[in-house]
């Protein structure tokens, strides 16, 4: 995760328990031959939550959108 995020290690810990303390991940650690392995699910509360926030941010967007107000920003770059 820290590489596909591009953060360390240890950030990638801290936001794990802090969202597994809030009841919304689970984890597993791997097999006896490496501990450092861990398994993240997605418990019913985290699901919850993440359709809510997925849905107002749906929501903002939709409205963004339709509120927009074409600029001119293209012609002035000499562009059509």
């Amino acid at each position: 995760m820290a590489m596909v995020f591009k953060i360390s290690s240890p950030i990638v810990t801290r936001k794990l328990n802090v969202l597994q303390d809030k009841k919304m991940i689970e984890k597993l650690r791997g097999e006896r031959q490496d501990q450092r392995l861990v398994n993240i699910t997605i418990t019913d509360e985290g699901r919850k939550i993440y359709k809510k926030v997925n849905r107002d941010i749906t929501e903002w967007e939709e409205h963004r959108q339709s509120t927009a107000v074409p600029t001119l920003g293209r012609s002035f770059l000499g562009q059509q």
